[in-house]
């Protein structure tokens, strides 16, 4: 498992094992090059982490850490998790500004914790047998454990190509007991309860893209820029530039032909206009056909986006060049509204009355069906959406509970006990998912290689 994310992590690697739990990691250098090596630990070591991702707070929650008295042994941005889980137990997640997935092992408690951002920017697979868990941050890592037969998911479009393994949701945990062998999973961000920005339009979208430039151009190795002809990577690239003094490099992908879609032209005037590094790359429909196979391999998912082939090159190009950071526009259309055809979709909703019905809570899914393949697509989708509401989450199975109650937080002397849960016993606030496959954590298991109630990371990776 480990082996096979090498590709995510060329510039280190670390493990840690006990009794219960195998973590591992595979680093991509970006803050603290030198001291910030995984897993990192607690001043006891009582607390250990894997973590992908970077956590754009880390200044200020560092700083207000060690006034609390923590003390931080390496210049990590992710080792602000650890004295974070400290402070605040799994609740620490709703205090981390950034794209992350983690594994936190609580010796003490016999806990492991795993989280994932809030939007899902960065993956988490999982596969939970009778007797442990695996995960990894890429489907191929699961497959490598020998532990999954490979076969195809006929509903691999909502969920993962392969039956039995299944992603973390975004802006969710998952904490594994090990001495009861129980699972709990919660909820602990919604994109509908996120509090509205008043003001000035303008004045408001220049303070927040200010502040997040700000924030994720912190990159002790050099920083590039994803540059195409568009608003989007524009702003990025401006902002960008503004904030590290104009040390960016952009890089841009080009077709042979220069055919319409085709930027080259005007990236490399707004490159020169804002005075930093231009690079570029052309693709031609063999070049194309060659990378099939490689960009299949690395999309884990099934995709049907082809700009997977021009970002496959550019990234090619910027390391190369050496740079490892890559910033780009991605998202700004979706949170925009820049395409005709999700526009098209809310349009015909709202007219025709096509949306689905607010599931319990309120909330709306608006979707309108006729707009092609791809709202077919999303209808699918919606409609599994909207069976969770109805009977449970579909893409989580049944040994896994849903808590909506937040934990307490875990006291500083890190001494509180934890009630095991009992089989068959459901809490308020706890609702039983729907019947699947996989075994009930909450009943003992049979004794696996490890042992009873054992391994519950074995053979992990996380990078």
């Amino acid at each position: 498992m480990h082996d096979l994310l090498a590709h995510r992590g060329p510039d280190g690697s670390g493990s840690y094992q006990d009794q219960h739990v195998t973590l591992m990691s595979r680093r991509l250098a970006i803050v603290d090059p030198v001291g910030g090596a995984q897993p990192l630990y607690s001043e006891d070591r009582s607390v250990v982490l894997v973590a992908n991702g970077e956590i754009y707070n880390d200044a200020e929650l560092r700083t207000q850490l060690g006034r609390q008295g923590h003390q931080f042994s390496t210049g990590s941005d992710c080792e602000t998790i650890v004295h974070l889980y400290e402070e605040l137990g799994s609740a620490c997640v709703g205090r981390l500004r950034g794209m992350f997935a983690f594994a936190l092992w609580d010796a003490r408690r016999r806990r492991l914790l795993l989280a994932r951002d809030r939007m899902g920017e960065k993956p988490l697979y999982l596969h939970v047998a009778p007797d442990r868990l695996l995960f990894a941050s890429e489907l191929r890592s699961i497959l490598g454990s020998g532990q999954v037969p490979f076969r195809l998911d006929p509903d691999a479009v909502t969920l993962t190509p392969v039956p039995g393994v299944i992603k973390l949701p975004p802006a969710h945990t998952l904490a594994v007991e090990v001495d009861s062998w129980s699972m709990r999973l919660a909820r602990y961000w919604a994109l509908a309860d996120a509090e509205p920005r008043h003001g000035d339009p303008v004045a408001v979208l220049r303070r927040e893209l200010t502040d997040v430039a700000c924030r994720v151009g912190r990159s002790d190795v050099p920083v590039g820029v994803a540059l195409s002809g568009g608003m989007d990577s524009g702003l990025v690239a401006a902002l960008l530039a503004t904030e590290r003094d104009r040390q960016v490099q952009a890089f841009t992908v080009g077709y042979t032909g220069r055919p319409d879609t085709d930027e080259r032209a005007e990236a490399r005037q707004l490159a020169a206009w804002l005075g930093i590094g231009y690079h570029e790359v052309e693709l031609s429909s063999g070049d194309a056909v060659e990378a099939f196979p490689r960009v299949v391999r690395s999309a884990d998912d099934p995709i049907a986006d082809m700009s997977a082939f021009g970002y496959d090159a550019i990234a090619r190009l910027a390391r190369a060049h050496g740079v490892p950071v890559l910033l780009s526009g991605q998202g700004s259309d979706e949170l925009f509204w820049g395409y005709g055809w999700v526009r098209e979709a809310l349009r015909r909703s709202s007219t025709a009355g096509r949306g689905f019905g607010p599931p319990p809570g309120g909330r709306r899914f608006p979707l309108a069906a006729g707009c092609g393949r791809r709202a077919a697509v999303v209808l699918r989708m919606q409609q599994r959406l909207q069976a969770g509401h109805a009977g449970g989450r579909p893409d989580l199975p049944a040994s896994v509970r849903e808590d909506t109650e937040p934990e307490p937080h875990l006291p500083r002397d890190r001494t509180a006990a934890v009630a095991p849960a009992r089989p068959g016993h459901h809490p308020a606030g706890v609702r039983v998912l729907p019947a699947g496959e996989w075994p009930d954590p909450g009943r003992p298991v049979e004794h696996g290689p490890f042992g009873r109630g054992t391994c519950a990371a074995g053979g992990s990776s996380l990078c």
